[in-house]
């Protein structure tokens, strides 16, 4: 990852539900990762990433995370499940560890307009508070956030 450029955290508190961060500026990018500082626990429901005729590039690619939490699977928040109400049906979640991450690959780069993150609704909202969105390129590269 390019060092010349610090991710800033997208939040504070994340809010229950959507939350979106439109792109100010063109940014083509082939990952989108999610990076959590500290020691903690993330879980989130869905990671939608949009290009300018509004199609959803993540959903169905492949995603990876630094650990994974009993089932969790990072590709459950690229599987279009925006609301759950058991344990890891559609939910990304890592072990607790140093500084977890989640990421996305689109397979190719490309212009991107909005990243959404959907987290959950029915407890630990507070798991994906300070969360930086990084936009890295083919090399890993950070391109935007």
């Amino acid at each position: 990852m390019n060092g010349n450029i610090s991710p800033v955290p997208f939040v504070d508190k994340m809010p229950t539900g959507p939350t979106s961060r439109i792109l100010q500026n063109q940014t083509f990018a082939r990952y989108v990762k999610l990076s959590f500082p500290g020691y903690r626990i993330f879980n989130f429901l869905e990671v939608q990433v949009f290009d300018a005729s509004g199609t959803n590039l993540a959903f169905g690619s492949m995603a990876s995370q630094s650990s994974t939490l009993s089932s969790c699977a990072a590709s459950n928040a690229v599987d279009g499940i925006t609301g759950t109400h058991s344990i890891c049906e559609g939910l990304a979640a890592s072990a607790e560890e140093n500084d977890p991450w989640w990421m996305v690959d689109l397979g190719m780069s490309t212009e991107i307009n909005k990243v959404v993150i959907w987290n959950r609704v029915n407890c630990c909202t507070e798991r994906i508070s300070n969360a930086a969105i990084l936009l890295l390129d083919g090399d890993s590269n950070t391109v935007g956030q």
